[in-house]
């Protein structure tokens, strides 16, 4: 099982877009493919699964 949280692929934040997208997904697009998080249309947020942490939830309860 992977210690990375499933929702937001380990890096802690989803997209504002329709499918809650992992950050990570647009910060690797080229410059010219991300328009949208240009104009600010699309923005990250804390992932509501994690809680920005990264951790899938089995791993982050180990923790605590």
């Amino acid at each position: 099982m992977s210690d990375k949280c499933s929702r937001c692929d380990g890096c802690g934040e989803i997209a504002t877009d329709d499918e809650g997208s992992p950050w990570s997904m647009w910060e690797a697009l080229p410059p010219q493919a991300k328009l949208a998080v240009t104009l600010g249309m699309v923005k990250p947020i804390a992932c509501p699964v994690c809680g920005g942490t990264g951790k899938a939830a089995e791993a982050a309860k180990e923790t605590t």
